[in-house]
C-alpha cells in the first residue's frame, strides 16, 4: 500500500490540495533527423501545483461554460480505461491505482535526468504537447489528469 492511500481514501468530497508528482513525460522516440532520444528511460518531470480531488468534471466543465455565457450543456464521456473508486479520488487499473485530479494553478514545473535538474530547453525538442479537450467549449479548460499514486511524491490538504 502507497503511504498516501489511506489520507486519499478518506477524500470524498472536493478538496483543494497541494500536490507534488514525479512522471515520465510522453517524448518522441526519435528527433527529426532520426536520431534517437538521449533521454529515454531518464527523465523525469516534477510538477507542484494547487488541484482538487474529488470534483466532479461535468459539472466543473458547465460551471465554467456559465461563466463564459454559453449553455451548461456539458456532458462527459464515460471513463475509457479504468474503475473509478466510489467516494475517492482514486482509480483501479490493471491492479494499480491512479489519482485523478483537476489542476487549479501550477506552481513550479522541474524536468530532471538522473535526478539532476535540468533546463527545459534542453528536453524540450524531445516532449509531445499535451492534448487540450475539443468537446468542453471553453477559452479556460477544465484539466483532468490522472498521476499512477506510485508517482504522487506529496498531497497536503489545504
Amino acid at each position: 500500500m502507497n503511504h498516501l492511500e489511506p489520507l486519499l481514501r478518506g477524500i470524498n468530497e472536493k478538496t483543494l490540495v497541494s500536490l507534488e508528482t514525479l512522471t515520465e513525460p510522453r517524448m518522441t522516440k526519435k528527433s527529426d533527423a532520426g536520431d534517437p532520444n538521449p533521454f529515454t528511460g531518464r527523465l523525469r518531470k516534477r510538477t507542484r501545483m494547487d488541484c482538487y480531488l474529488g470534483s466532479n468534471y461535468a459539472k466543473e466543465v458547465n460551471e465554467r461554460r456559465e461563466r463564459e455565457g454559453k449553455p451548461a450543456d456539458f456532458v462527459s464521456k464515460p471513463r475509457a480505461w479504468g474503475k473509478a473508486i466510489e467516494a475517492t479520488p482514486l482509480i483501479e487499473h490493471k491492479e494499480e491505482l491512479y489519482l485523478e485530479y483537476l489542476v487549479d494553478q501550477v506552481h513550479q514545473v522541474n524536468y530532471e535526468v538522473d535526478g539532476f535538474i535540468v533546463p527545459e530547453s534542453l528536453v524540450e525538442p524531445w516532449l509531445v504537447d499535451g492534448s487540450k479537450s475539443s468537446r468542453q467549449g471553453l477559452e479556460n479548460q477544465a484539466i483532468i489528469r490522472t498521476a499512477k499514486l506510485a508517482n504522487v511524491v506529496d498531497v497536503q490538504i489545504q
